[in-house]
């Protein structure tokens, strides 16, 4: 810990080389965060859904009955991968340029909330989500139908290409998210390839992919992905961050059948000499593994007792760990910040700025 904090003090002032280098997309969505209540008495407060099992327990109870169950304390709040990341990284300073679904034509005020570092870019309205939270994890509603609909060849009349080659020239790390729940990501990730990057002359550049849930995606559609990505590294420096669910799943379609260990060490080392990338991410909710041709390192997260929100838990340890590689730690120390900013955002419910994330490694260090 005390090496991170040196070295993010050491490269505070060159993080500002990166001003208007960093570009995100694309996807945007509106996230009304829930909690159940399982019981409500009148001189009590509500008793939650603690955890998923309970509730399915619930559930199963009542099958081939109706039942009504009463939200509590719902939060409207940006959604999204791309935002959510972008958001964080702006926290730390970074400026960052978001291509996503933000609102057409004009953008929607909830995304007012993103950081004044964030530079918006909108190609069409947002999705709609309801992530109903437990302690032990989320399940997450999606209403989509517009963004959906949109493709590559409306992205670049929205936009432009010129714009778009403007926005990925200068980008030293280009983040391409939530392909498992686009429709028509392929498309526009192909886009990008064959349209824009050949007029790039920046090639010293980083691809950061999360694919997002992607079990609803088609084998083959997954199988063309991951030949996809091996065009991007060919192009720069490529990590793809998997949590354990899509690691089985892309495990399942490469070898046609269930991993023997299903443990992320086992299903990443098995994966990673497929996927022809520099650097691949498995984690899951006690630890994370990175994998490149030279090393393979695990850390295990910082366990949050209460968390107030996990939604974008993931998408804040993908932040910490570019923010990391933006200043050249070592995988190892990249995997522990990006816990550390993960476990951040669950405790506090908001994204760490420079000056709380100093202060909160500062502290841990002194405690430990």
């Amino acid at each position: 810990m005390k090496q991170i904090i040196q070295q993010l003090k050491k490269n505070k002032e060159q993080l500002s080389i990166y001003q208007n280098q960093v570009t995100l997309g694309f996807d945007g969505f509106i996230d009304s965060i829930i909690r159940l209540i399982k019981e409500n008495n009148s001189n009590k407060p509500p008793l939650l859904f603690q955890e998923m099992e309970e509730f399915s327990d619930y559930i199963r109870e009542r099958a081939g009955k109706n039942f009504s169950l009463e939200m509590h304390g719902t939060v409207l709040k940006i959604g999204g991968n791309m935002p959510i990341m972008a958001n964080a990284l702006g926290c730390f300073g970074l400026k960052v340029n978001c291509i996503g679904a933000l609102g057409f034509p004009v953008i929607d005020p909830v995304f007012s909330h993103l950081n004044e570092h964030c530079q918006l870019h909108s190609f069409a309205p947002p999705g709609l989500t309801q992530a109903i939270e437990f302690k032990d994890g989320k399940m997450i509603l999606c209403q989509m139908e517009e963004l959906n609909a949109v493709d590559w060849n409306t992205l670049k009349s929205r936009l432009s290409v010129d714009v778009l080659i403007q926005l990925l020239n200068n980008a030293t790390l280009f983040g391409m998210l939530n392909w498992g729940e686009l429709t028509n990501s392929t498309g526009i990730w192909s886009g990008i390839l064959n349209e824009v990057l050949p007029h790039c002359s920046n090639n010293n550049r980083t691809f950061f992919v999360d694919l997002a849930d992607c079990t609803k995606r088609s084998s083959h559609e997954i199988k063309e992905l991951l030949l996809l990505l091996k065009k991007f590294n060919k192009l720069g420096k490529l990590t793809l961050g998997l949590n354990h669910n899509e690691a089985v799943c892309i495990y399942q379609i490469l070898f046609n059948k269930q991993p023997e260990q299903n443990t992320i060490d086992f299903i990443g080392a098995a994966l990673f000499p497929l996927l022809a990338i520099d650097i691949l991410l498995v984690h899951n909710r006690n630890e994370a593994i990175a994998f490149k041709v030279t090393e393979q390192v695990r850390q295990s997260s910082f366990f949050v007792k209460e968390p107030k929100l996990l939604t974008g838990a993931g998408d804040n340890f993908n932040a910490g760990f570019c923010l990391a590689q933006l200043v050249k730690m070592s995988l190892q120390d990249s995997l522990l910040l990006a816990h550390f900013v993960a476990a951040y955002y669950i405790k506090n419910g908001v994204s760490a700025s420079w000056d709380k994330l100093m202060a909160e490694l500062e502290k841990h260090n002194s405690d430990n």
